[in-house]
Formats: C-alpha cells, structure tokens, sequence
C-alpha cells in the first residue's frame, strides 16, 4: 500500500495590511481501505450542537483546502472534509481524524494524524465506540474541536 497524506491548509487571519495571511497545515495519514469506516452523521450534527453549550467543545470554519499528496487505490467523489481534534485531560497527546463526506457513501473517516498514531484496532466499532465517547464523556476531554470548510 502506498503512503497517501492528507495535507489539510486552515485558514489563518490576517495580522495587519502589511503581512499576508497566516495559514496553518496539518497532515493526515490516510486510512483508507476497501473496507472504509463509516461514521454515522449525527455524531458529527450532536458534537456541533453542544460546541453551543460546552467551553471544551469548539467548533468553526476554517478548512481551506485538501491537498492529496500520493496516489488514493481508487476515485472518490469528495463533497467536504471536517477535521476533528481531540484531547484528553489525562494525556497531553493530541489526535485527530480527518472525515470526508464520500458521494453515494456519506462521511467517512479517511486519514489520522498524528503519523504515529496507531491503526490496527481503526475499525467502525473502534471509531463508533471513540464517538460515543466523546458525547457522553465529554468532560473527560480538554478540548474537542471541529474544523469545517468555509
């Protein structure tokens, strides 16, 4: 299998009139497979919905861009990507996963970052199982963050 990378441009902001705009980039390990993880749209619409209640939950837009570095085994008809972040209290590691909404598919989870994060236990129960958690258990993460295009 090839080493496909998600390179993932944020939006920055603007300093002043003198300098340009300030963009960030994170890279994704892509993940995808034959078997590709679905996830469930409401946990995305639940995460957004309490980003209005919870100070550990934030949610914005500002995804610019995806840049596929590498060659993908197949075409997928992408719509939009959402970029999630996490934390937990206990750890300073910080993860993420990098879904897209797949024509005739729906949002699927298609790279992880960091690199060195593990993949072997990425399956739909592992990642059904990590979204729960983070509803139900939200106060056991520092931060919860949902990236969205603009």
């Amino acid at each position: 299998m090839n080493l496909v990378i998600f390179k993932v441009l944020l939006k920055g902001t603007e300093q002043d009139e003198n300098k340009s705009v300030d963009s960030k980039t994170l890279s994704f390990r892509s993940i995808l497979t034959e078997d590709i993880i679905k996830i469930p749209s409401h946990y995305i619409s639940s995460l957004k919905s309490m980003s209005e209640n919870f100070e550990n939950i934030i949610t914005f837009q500002n995804l610019e861009e995806v840049i596929i570095i590498g060659e993908l085994s197949r075409e997928y008809s992408i719509n939009y990507y959402i970029v999630i972040l996490f934390s937990m209290k206990s750890e300073q590691k910080r993860n993420g996963f990098l879904i897209a909404n797949i024509k005739k598919i729906g949002d699927a989870l298609i790279g992880i970052w960091p690199f060195t994060e593990e993949i072997d236990n990425l399956d739909e129960d592992y990642i059904n199982n990590k979204f729960n958690d983070f509803i139900n258990n939200h106060d056991d993460y520092k931060n919860l963050v949902i990236i969205n295009p603009n």
